[in-house]
């Protein structure tokens, strides 16, 4: 019987070592594809999870701190609070409104004319 002659294995050329390359590239590939889609699974699940950790936080502050529950006592604003713990009266927020809108009128024209009277006394 004659023996034939064994090819030279793939691997061993340029194709081969290619070809080997590139299914390399895609089981790492693959492995980084499961590894998200386990990320984005757990996504939801971890988002709850912080979501009730920061709530209890919260409540827990608000518990030791009656003020915390008063979202309008570091503001300032006299707005949602009860109005028998408020000592002014309270103004109607459009009056409010009206009041800041010509506070900044005023300080605009007074403005102006300040610029006309620099302007005015600047030599020709």
């Amino acid at each position: 019987m004659i023996q034939k002659k064994r090819r030279n294995s793939i691997s061993n050329t340029a194709l081969g070592r290619r070809q080997g390359e590139i299914s390399e590239q895609e089981r790492a590939l693959h492995r980084k594809m499961e590894q998200l889609e386990r990320v984005l699974e757990e996504a939801p699940r971890i988002k709850e999870k912080v979501h009730r950790k920061e709530r209890d936080e919260l409540l827990e502050r608000a518990a030791t701190d009656p003020t915390r529950r008063d979202p309008f006592h570091s503001l300032g604003s006299e707005y949602g609070r009860d109005p028998r713990r408020a000592k002014t009266h309270r103004v109607s927020l459009k009056t409010e409104r009206v009041a800041e809108r010509n506070q900044f009128i005023l300080l605009l024209l007074i403005l102006f004319l300040i610029g006309m009277m620099v302007l005015s006394r600047l030599p020709t």
